[in-house]
């Protein structure tokens, strides 16, 4: 159904994932959006870009202002409108003649983009006329409604923002049940449960018969008890967790002398020279035992876990 507003198409792209998008404090400051994102949302409308909707013409030109030399991309895009007067066939590149059926299109001309092929300090920017293509094309995306809450100044609005991003979320987590909940054709419901990890109980309640594949001998698996882990490998488990403990012990301890010496270097301006240094030489010490104690502790761990692992395998 036609939408009598003639908003369809701007309501169906209008609203920005943030995740597109980044803040740039020059000019101003202003809110930047992900060229490709702009492409991708198009393309979900109308396909790929280069059959039903693209770039009809396009030129460039140089143009000098001062000290900057600008680099100018004026083009023309086509996309489909069923109410336009226009039609358009898209361009076969190998043999230089318009191909596939004639549609109508609406057309968007006169679309610049800028960029500064050479800044007003000398600089050469290569990439300037890519610059300068993107932003046109962008732009011209913008008057048809793709991010058009960008362009209206909703993301200067934190609490629209933070909405947008909430509504991504949930939208992303719709489509992740909706995938969930599909089951594929022609599977048996049987097979889909087993899949999934879930008993099947036939009606019957009598023990399900298994499978025979044609041409393949019967076998009959045995269902065993889940095995238990072995217990020098629960030891050596036990022992890495405890050298983690102690690596983090020798960590605190380190950083602890560290403070003590740095307070103790503090306070050598209010006691005498020799005062302070004798309590920061203690300090160390102090530090350097709780480390040695820990290391020993750890190699023991290791040594430990290594004789078991050799007696058992």
């Amino acid at each position: 159904m036609t939408d009598p507003n003639n908003l369809s198409l701007w309501r169906a792209v209008c609203r920005t994932d943030p995740a597109y998008t980044k803040h740039v404090r020059a000019r101003g400051g202003f809110t930047a959006i992900d060229a490709y994102y702009q492409v991708m949302q198009a393309t979900a409308q109308w396909g790929p870009m280069g059959a039903r909707w693209g770039v009809m013409s396009c030129s460039y030109e140089r143009v000098e202002a001062g000290k900057q030399v600008l680099i100018v991309c004026e083009m023309t895009i086509y996309y489909p409108d069923e109410g336009s007067s226009h039609g358009y066939r898209a361009l076969d590149k190998d043999e230089g003649e318009r191909y596939g059926e004639l549609w109508s299109c609406g057309r968007i001309p006169g679309i610049a983009g800028t960029a500064a092929l050479v800044d007003d300090k000398g600089k050469v920017d290569s990439d300037a006329w890519k610059k300068a293509y993107t932003g046109a094309l962008t732009k011209a995306l913008s008057y048809l409604g793709f991010s058009a809450d960008v362009f209206l100044g909703k993301f200067d609005d934190p609490q629209y923002v933070h909405g947008q991003r909430k509504r991504v979320h949930e939208e992303r987590q719709e489509r992740a049940k909706q995938h969930r909940d599909v089951k594929p054709a022609n599977i048996p419901e049987e097979c889909q449960q087993r899949a999934q990890g879930r008993d099947v109980k036939p009606d019957n309640d009598e023990p399900a018969a298994p499978v025979a594949l044609e041409g393949a001998p019967t076998t009959t698996v045995e269902h065993e008890e889940p095995q238990r882990v072995p217990e020098h490998l629960e030891q050596m488990r036990f022992r890495l967790a405890r050298l983690d403990e102690l690596a983090a012990q020798a960590g605190r301890a380190s950083t602890l002398g560290k403070q003590v010496a740095q307070l103790a270097a503090k306070a050598s301006c209010m006691v005498p020279p020799e005062v302070a240094l004798e309590k920061a030489g203690q300090a160390i010490e102090w530090a350097e035992a709780r480390i040695e104690d820990a290391m020993a502790e750890g190699s023991r761990a290791i040594g430990g876990g290594r004789q078991r692992a050799q007696v058992r395998f």
